[in-house]
């Protein structure tokens, strides 16, 4: 039995396209998500600065988070068939995230950041290498 052939024109061209078109715009929402779960293990490190070995585990349990989100995201769009476009969708919606919001979150953790650790100096309290840098340049 032969196999229906798909037409090149018309209202089946269409829908394709803008099928095709919605899957490259969830995938872009996709990416955004990808970004956002980063951003969770992110921010607190760099909040903290706990060392390599923390770094480490984070990015070890966000591949392990994202490769759960992609395998869902494949098994639910397209029947769990990677497509490239869906992939740079992915990247192109992460890039938007990282490039507008995730700038904006970074210099707010690091205001956040200054502030406290200048009022910890405030009250004499030390908060490790960086309450002493922040107190001598606060000094002049």
């Amino acid at each position: 039995m032969a196999c229906a052939a798909v037409p090149l024109t018309g209202a089946g061209l269409a829908v394709a396209w803008r099928t095709q078109l919605w899957l490259l715009l969830s995938a872009a929402g996709e990416g955004i998500r990808l970004a956002l779960v980063y951003e969770l293990f992110r921010v607190p490190r760099r909040f903290l600065r706990l060392g390599r070995a923390f770094t480490a585990l984070t990015d070890f349990v966000y591949c392990l988070i994202a490769a759960l989100m992609l395998f869902g995201f494949f098994l639910r769009v397209s029947q769990g068939r990677p497509r490239l476009y869906l992939l740079a969708g992915m990247a192109g919606g992460a890039a938007l995230w990282f490039r507008f919001p995730g700038q904006l979150l970074m210099r707010l953790t690091e205001s956040t950041r200054r502030t406290i650790l200048r009022a910890l100096c405030f009250f004499g309290l030390s908060a490790g290498k960086d309450a002493k840098k922040i107190h001598f340049f606060a000094k002049k």
